[in-house]
């Protein structure tokens, strides 16, 4: 007899526990560790085109700026190992201004084998941009990029 499917409910509520800095997830019962900042920014950059772009991940690395934890940002880059991520990451970082954060995903990088990467995915090739930054060894489009602008 096939068993009929069971319902669960969990509320996720975003708050900032003690060190480290975790974002937890409530159910009924307990709270649990779900993740960091740091993992977090890195999981919205990796997914861009699930939550509105590359735009939209430069708005939340924006507003994350302040609390994001350079310790915390090298374990989240240990732990995820997506060097193109990283890529992406470094370039936002860089281009929003956010000196520290860019040089560690920076350090990070170095040694490891980067190949050319678009910023924006899901966009045909031919509309990725002939731009190549080398320091990110990312290829952008720069009129799309104004925005970068006027978040700085």
């Amino acid at each position: 007899m096939p068993q009929s499917p069971v319902s669960a409910r969990i509320n996720i509520c975003m708050t900032a526990l003690r060190s480290p800095r975790l974002v937890g997830a409530t159910s009924e019962d307990r709270g649990r560790q779900a993740s960091t900042r740091e993992a977090t920014l890195l999981d919205l950059i990796r997914h861009q085109s699930s939550i509105g772009g590359i735009e939209a991940g430069a708005r939340i690395a924006r507003d994350l700026a302040p609390s994001i934890d350079l310790r915390g940002l090298k374990q989240s880059l240990d732990a995820m190992d997506q060097v193109p991520a990283a890529q992406r990451l470094g370039y936002v970082f860089d281009h929003l201004g956010l000196k520290k954060p860019a040089q560690q995903v920076e350090a990070w990088l170095e040694g490891r084998r980067t190949l050319l990467q678009p910023l924006e995915l899901k966009l045909p090739i031919d509309e990725t941009g002939p731009d190549v930054d080398r320091r990110w060894n990312i290829r952008y489009d720069a009129r799309r990029l104004s925005w970068f602008e006027e978040l700085a």
